[in-house]
């Protein structure tokens, strides 16, 4: 924890992590106070491991059904997620002729066609 990050929790009396406040004076009713530095980094870093595990499943983006129809056969194809349907395009492509990228599949919309596939996404109207 940097002396700016906690000067800055100091003069605005943020909580950090929406848990710890710091403070000059002694505030009614904390449950501990007059810390040592050593037990302060423990805590936080305790904390700050916390929030990242907390956190992780926010910083990653929602899972899209998605179905892919080979417009040549008709046959359709069922995947859990955008990542899924791309990994799958790539396996099955000669040449890379009909290989989708992650990013082209999260711009297309239900309905739109691409490299001979058909693309239907839950979500989408």
């Amino acid at each position: 924890m940097s002396y700016n990050t906690i000067s800055k929790y100091l003069v605005t009396g943020e909580a950090l992590f929406d848990r710890f406040v710091f403070s000059r004076e002694l505030i009614p009713g904390v449950l501990t106070s007059m810390m040592d530095v050593r037990e302060i980094r423990r805590i936080l870093d305790e904390q700050r491991t916390l929030n990242k595990i907390k956190n992780l499943p926010q910083l990653g983006r929602p899972k899209v059904l998605t179905t892919l129809i080979d417009i040549e056969t008709g046959k359709e194809y069922f995947f859990d997620s955008l990542v899924s349907a791309s990994k799958f395009t790539k396996a099955i492509a000669l040449n890379n002729t009909r290989y989708i990228p992650t990013s082209t599949l999260s711009c297309l919309k239900t309905g739109d066609s691409y490299k001979g596939w058909t693309l239907r996404k839950s979500g989408d109207t």
